[in-house]
């Protein structure tokens, strides 16, 4: 199995929602805690035009680390298109709501036993603020 980087997404304010980045994920099967509590995902824009295949911005609600390749993404999976920027807001009322926290990490393959990462460049950023 390949080995796990753990790091932070860096913060930046943008109103009342906190905009998190997790930038060049290539090669390494980064996964990244985007919140330590509750908070709610508004919106995802990626860029994956350095990819010739689909990538999956996986999402946990957890606490602690999970184990990626065995634990199952439990909040949801954005399969994002090869060679492609793109965003996907999510509507007031309908927000991706997390209860533990967030972990975030970019495999190419919606499989639950998937630890590979993108070949090339995977930048994302993802809006969220407290419940």
């Amino acid at each position: 199995m390949a080995a796990i980087v753990f790091s932070q997404l860096k913060p930046q304010p943008e109103g009342n929602v906190t905009v998190a980045e997790m930038e060049d994920v290539g090669n390494t099967p980064a996964l990244t805690q985007l919140a330590a509590a509750a908070t709610e995902i508004h919106w995802v824009q990626y860029d994956n035009t350095r990819n010739a295949a689909i990538t999956f911005l996986k999402i946990w609600d957890v606490a602690a680390a999970p184990a990626v390749g065995t634990d199952a993404p439990d909040a949801f999976v954005f399969p994002c298109p090869p060679s492609e920027a793109g965003y996907c807001k999510i509507s007031r009322g309908v927000d991706l709501v997390i209860t533990n926290g967030v972990y975030v990490a970019a495999l190419t393959s919606n499989d639950d036993s998937a630890t590979t990462p993108p070949s090339g460049q995977f930048n994302c950023k993802i809006g969220h603020d407290s419940t």
